[in-house]
Order: structure tokens, then sequence, then C-alpha cells
């Protein structure tokens, strides 16, 4: 039993991977959002409602810091996120159209809460624990979160949908069972403040990115691989998977001074190649393309 504890100390910082995984079936799969509710907008929707709610969950830990740190806001997140990811699932369903409309309207808000809200309470975890424990962890939770995705790609409609309603709830699980045994961060004797300028540039940053991140994941598969979208996302996530896991392998293996300057190094390279794969390979290996550039979006926010 003691063994057991240990090795899941030691690994179970890895439940950021579930909120990873989320992402990844909601906006990559048709496991959630199906082709026909895609094609009326509802994953443009997702992308937008979730990037307002990073928007709004860092503006209100500015101003009010202990809203996200009570008892309740773990919970609360985990409810709202599940819930809300299986009305979104059921609500195109619905016969009447206004109906629908609302339904879509209050999963959009309570989606957009929970997976603002429980990353930001995941950053702030990470944000305690010491330097050389972070960049490790990030890396395996982003290698872990295939393991989820593909189990609920492979799984009928609805079944896939429903299981990653349970991503929230374990990644909820996970960050609350992590307790105060971690190694930490030596705190500062000077208080920090951030400034104004750095907030903006962070909103910019998460905004830009979750543009990019949709429109790559949206437009992309529609572009290089016609009438086989699903597929194609599938083969360049197994790509970006293989890349990920080995250099977090690479990573927990050669240990190297700085951490930062190894998780930012194949940022560019990859995106770069990725491009290039898109444009330059045939049609059956662009998959290689998209696989490279989503690896580098993934890294980017890994960094960040």
């Amino acid at each position: 039993m003691g063994t057991f504890e240990t090795r899941f100390a030691r690994h179970h910082l890895i439940g950021l991977g579930f909120w990873q995984a989320w992402q990844m079936v909601v906006l990559c799969t048709d496991a959630v959002v199906t082709s026909q509710a895609n094609q009326a907008g509802l994953t443009l929707a997702i992308v937008l409602a979730t990037t307002l709610g990073y928007i709004v969950i860092m503006a209100l830990s500015q101003r009010t810091p202990v809203a996200l740190k009570s008892r309740a806001a773990i919970p609360a997140a985990a409810a709202s996120m599940s819930v809300g990811t299986f009305i979104l699932m059921m609500a195109p369903s619905l016969i009447d159209p206004s109906l629908s409309f609302a339904a879509l309207a209050v999963a959009l808000a309570a989606v957009s809460y929970g997976n603002a809200a429980l990353l930001f309470m995941w950053g702030e975890l990470w944000s305690t624990l010491a330097t050389g424990r972070v960049g490790r962890h990030l890396y395996l939770s982003y290698a872990f979160a295939f393991i989820p995705f593909f189990i609920a790609y492979f799984l009928p409609y609805p079944a896939g949908g429903i299981f990653s309603c349970l991503f929230p709830l374990a990644s909820c699980a996970i960050l609350a069972s992590c307790g105060t045994d971690e190694p930490r961060r030596r705190q500062s004797n000077t208080p920090f403040k951030p400034e104004r300028a750095l907030i903006a540039k962070a909103v910019c940053f998460i905004v830009v990115l979750s543009v990019i991140w949709g429109v790559t994941q949206s437009l992309v598969p529609e572009l290089f691989a016609a009438g086989q979208a699903t597929e194609f996302v599938a083969m360049g996530m197994v790509v970006a998977g293989v890349a990920i896991g080995a250099l977090a392998l690479n990573l927990t293996m050669v240990s190297p001074e700085s951490e930062t300057i190894a998780l930012y190094r194949p940022i560019i390279p990859s995106m770069a190649a990725g491009l290039a794969a898109l444009f330059v390979f045939p049609d059956s290996w662009s998959f290689i393309g998209n696989g490279l550039l989503t690896m580098g979006i993934y890294r980017h926010g890994i960094r960040t």
C-alpha cells in the first residue's frame, strides 16, 4: 500500500492531462460536437466562449483572488464543466429550436466557467511547485492526455461524449488530492504584484493562441482532407502524441539544466516543419504536418 501511494504521489500531477484531453475531444472529434452541429458553427462558438472564460476568470482572480481558492471552487468547476459538456452534446438534437438555443447558451456558459476555473486552479498549483518538477509533469500531463482522447475517439456516439464528460471530474478529483507534500518553491521576501501591461499581454496571448488553435483544427482538416477530416485529425494526433511522449521521456531521463530552454527550443521548428509538410507532402501524408503543428501549439501552451 505504501509503495502504491508513493507511486501515485509521484505521478498524480498528470491530472491536468484530463483537462487537455477534454479540449482535444471537444474540438477535434465528433464525440461531443457532431459534424452537423459543427457545420452550424458550434465549434467556433466553443472556442469563443472558452476564450471569454479565460479573460473573465483572469480578471476575477485579480479582483477577488479568494473566489477560486474556496473549498467549493473545485467541485463547482467540475460540475459546471461536466454538466455543460453533456448539455452541449444533447442540445442540438432538441426538436424545439428556441429550447435548443437556450440549452446551448447555458452549456457554453457552464463550459466556459468550468474550463477556465479548472485551468486557473491547476496553474495556481503549478506556480507553487519547485521549478524542476513543473516541466516534466506538464509534458507527462500532455502526453497522458492522448490516452483518454483516443479512448473517447474510438467509442461510438454517444458513449465517447459521455466518457469525455468524466474528464473534468477526474481532473478535479486529482487536483483536490494534491496535498502539501509536493516540493515547493522558496517564497520571495519581496511581494510581487504583476503590472497591468503584463496582464494585458497574457490576456492577448491567450486570445491569440485560442484563435490559432481553433483555426488550425477547424480549417486545416477541411483544406487538406476534405471528406476525411475526422481521420485526418486522428492520424495527426498520433504523430503529436508520439512526439510529445518522446520529448517527455527525454526530459525525464536527461534532466536538462534549464527546463525553460528545453521546453522552448522545439516550438518554432516543429510549427515551421508542420506548415511546410502540409504544403509539400502529398495529401495522404499531410496529416504529419498537422501533427507537428499540433505538437508546436501544445508545446507553446506548456511553455506558457
